[in-house]
């Protein structure tokens, strides 16, 4: 576990008694795997001849016993991997969640790349209407419009304020198939990658992030560094 998760999951520890006592439930169970795991070598050590000359009757006694204590040591150790990889999980989708509430916000109203309006296909009543907050009339207004590029950028932009991710993330991506490069694919990607990390699609979002990072001519690249140390 990273430095960053592990101090996230120390102050949910701290704030979620369920999440306390799913930990304590799997050092438990750590604690007899260990204690098995200590006797199995001890009985590997111990002499194999039995008292009295009951060797032959105590074998299969004794297979049994080693049979029983082995199915138990791997079911438990299936329990112990399961509530292990659970836990890792949570811990990672609250830090996941953590990193979009300190960069998310919405797009604020700017020039474009030629210092133009942006997206300028589009009435200005749909920029507006998202600049304004007005979401949903925002997916009302771009709706009947997005065969076009920036209709369906306005259109995951407001389904990403909206908590909409699966549908941001559609929206996105169909942008960045008809845009390979310039502005609207820049914002785009930054956007993609907030709406990957709110789905906890971790993997995606660092992809596009190191993506970003990588490009000394993105738009996105101090952020996308960050972004990168945070997660």
């Amino acid at each position: 576990m990273l430095k960053s998760e592990r101090e996230d999951f120390e102050q949910r520890l701290q704030q979620e008694p369920e999440l306390r006592k799913r930990l304590d439930t799997y050092q438990r169970l750590h604690r007899g795997l260990e204690e098995l795991r200590l006797e199995y070598q001890v009985q590997q050590i111990s002499p194999t001849v039995e008292k009295e000359g009951n060797h032959e009757d105590a074998t299969p006694v004794r297979s049994l016993k080693s049979m029983k204590r082995y199915a138990w040591l791997v079911a438990s150790l299936v329990v112990l991997l399961g509530i292990g990889y659970v836990m890792l999980m949570q811990v990672r989708a609250y830090r996941q969640d953590q990193v979009f509430e300190a960069y998310y916000q919405p797009e604020a109203e700017s020039r474009g790349d030629d210092q133009g309006v942006f997206c300028s296909d589009l009435p200005a009543s749909i920029r507006q209407s998202y600049y304004n907050g007005l979401f949903e009339q925002t997916l009302r207004l771009t709706q009947s419009r997005l065969k076009l590029s920036c209709a369906l950028y306005y259109h995951g932009l407001a389904n990403l304020a909206l908590k909409n991710e699966e549908a941001a993330i559609s929206d996105f991506k169909k942008v960045l198939s008809k845009e390979p490069v310039g502005m609207l694919k820049e914002r785009t990607e930054w956007y993609l990658t907030l709406a990957y990390l709110i789905n906890h699609q971790r993997e995606n979002a660092l992809d596009l992030l190191k993506r970003m990072a990588g490009n000394k001519q993105h738009s996105y690249q101090s952020s996308a560094r960050k972004m990168l140390e945070s997660l």
